[in-house]
């Protein structure tokens, strides 16, 4: 039976986590045949081997993106972080003070 139930769509799945009288799970579960049918479908249900590169490839691409990303940012934090403390020494300067 938990075989039979960890292959049933998800809001049937959802359903019997709850506590229902076996009349109402009757009911909602399909028939033997119907099981079966859908049973075999879910086993076959296999991405093929191009959209699976596919998906990869975007998968990787889209990773170096954020990587890419992540490097810009840190660098322009950088360089506001050295403008400010050179702003602060012309500040300083002026003033005529150490800071």
């Amino acid at each position: 039976m938990k075989a039979i139930v960890s292959n049933l769509p998800g809001s049937i799945k959802g359903l019997l986590h709850q506590p229902i009288s076996p009349s109402v799970l009757a009911a909602i579960l399909p028939s033997p045949k119907q099981l079966a049918r859908y049973l075999k479908v879910a086993r076959g249900r296999q991405t093929p081997p191009r959209l699976q590169r596919a998906q990869a490839k975007a998968k990787a691409k889209a990773k170096a993106k954020a990587k890419k990303a992540k490097r810009k940012a840190k660098a322009k934090a950088k360089k506001a972080k050295k403008r400010k403390a050179k702003a602060k020494k012309r500040k300083a300067m002026k003033n005529n003070s150490s800071y």
